[in-house]
C-alpha cells in the first residue's frame, strides 16, 4: 500500500479535537448559563434514562465498549510479535476507536446537564471515532483482499482514494459534533451532504470487498482459514448495516424521524457493534493465536 496512515498523528488529531470540542462547549454554555436566571440548583450531570430503549442503548453500548477493549488488549500481544506491525496496528486501533465511541455514546445517552452541550455535544464525539473506525477497518479489508489483485496504477489510485477518504471523514466527524451550535442551515446541509457522501463511498467499498471476500473463501480448502475469512466478510456486512443505521439516526432532524425511533435505531446499531466486537475473536485473534502455537510446536 503506497500510502500509510500515520496513527500517531491521527491519535493526536483525535485527542486535540476532543479537547477543542470540550473547550468550545464550555465557553459557549457557561456564558449562556450565567447570562440567564434559574429556579433550580445547578446540575453538571444527571441521569437521563427516560425510556426502555435508552436503557437498552446504555446496556448494549457498555457491553460493546468492554468487548472492544478486551479484544484490543488480547490482539495487542499478537501485534507486538509481528515484524511488520502496520496492518496489525490498524486492526487494534479500529477496536480501540470503536470502544471509545461506545463510551462516548454511553455518556451521551446516559447523562444530561444544565450545560446542555456538556453531555449532548461532548458526548457526540462518538461521531469521528465511529467514522474513523469504520474507514480503517475497510482499509484493512481492502488492503488484504483487493489490493493484491490490482495493477500498480489502479492500486495507487485506490490507495489515494482511501487515504483521502479517511482524512475527510475524520474532519467531517469532528465538525458534525458542533451541529447544535451551527445556526446557518446551509452550512449544516453542506457538512451533512459531504458526510453522507463519504458514508455512501464507504458502504460501496464495503460491498465490493464483501463480494471479494466471500468469493475468496470458496477457494480456501483449510477449514480454519476459510472460517476466518468468512467471518471477516460477515463483520463487513454488519459494519455496512451499522453505518446505514448510524446515518439514519444522526439525520433524524433532517428527515423527520421521531426521537424514540432514533433511540431504537441507535439501540439496534449498538447491538450490531457488540456482535462485531465479539467476531474479532474469530476473524483475527483466534487464527493468529493458532498459527503462533503451530509455529512454536
Amino acid at each position: 500500500m503506497p500510502f500509510k496512515i500515520n496513527l500517531r498523528l491521527l491519535n493526536i488529531f483525535l485527542f486535540i479535537g476532543g479537547i477543542a470540542v470540550l473547550c468550545v462547549e464550555l465557553a459557549i454554555d457557561i456564558t449562556g448559563y450565567l447570562g440567564t436566571s434559574h429556579s433550580t440548583p445547578f446540575q453538571l450531570l444527571a441521569w437521563d434514562i427516560d425510556s426502555p430503549s435508552k436503557l437498552i442503548c446504555v446496556i448494549l453500548a457498555s457491553c460493546g465498549a468492554a468487548t472492544f477493549f478486551f479484544m484490543a488488549r488480547r490482539y495487542d500481544a499478537i501485534r507486538k510479535s509481528k515484524e511488520d506491525q502496520y496492518l496489525a496496528s490498524l486492526i487494534m486501533f479500529t477496536m480501540l476507536y470503536q470502544g471509545l465511541g461506545c463510551v462516548f455514546e454511553l455518556y451521551y445517552t446516559f447523562f444530561k446537564s444544565d450545560l446542555y452541550g456538556f453531555a449532548k455535544v461532548v458526548g457526540r464525539y462518538y461521531f469521528p471515532l465511529e467514522i474513523v473506525s469504520a474507514v480503517i477497518f475497510t482499509i484493512v479489508a481492502f488492503d488484504v483482499f483487493l489490493f493484491p489483485s490490482l495493477e500498480h496504477e489502479s492500486r495507487d489510485r485506490q490507495s489515494k482514494l482511501l487515504f483521502t477518504m479517511n482524512i475527510i471523514a475524520t474532519i467531517i466527524g469532528v465538525l458534525m459534533v458542533f451541529f447544535l451550535y451551527i445556526s446557518n442551515i446551509d452550512t449544516k446541509v453542506i457538512i451533512g451532504v459531504t458526510g453522507f457522501s463519504i458514508y455512501i463511498v464507504i458502504v460501496i467499498v464495503v460491498i465490493i470487498t464483501c463480494v471479494r471476500i466471500f468469493r475468496l473463501s470458496s477457494t480456501i480448502s483449510e477449514p480454519s482459514n476459510k472460517r476466518a475469512v468468512q467471518i471477516m466478510g460477515i463483520q463487513l456486512l454488519i459494519l455496512m448495516v451499522a453505518l446505514i443505521l448510524f446515518m439514519l439516526s444522526e439525520a433524524g432532524d433532517f428527515i423527520s424521524i421521531g426521537g424514540e425511533t432514533v433511540t431504537v435505531l441507535r439501540a439496534i446499531k449498538d447491538g450490531l457493534y457488540f456482535a462485531l466486537a465479539n467476531l474479532y475473536w474469530y476473524s483475527f485473534i483466534k487464527p493468529a493465536t493458532a498459527k503462533k502455537i503451530e509455529a512454536s510446536s
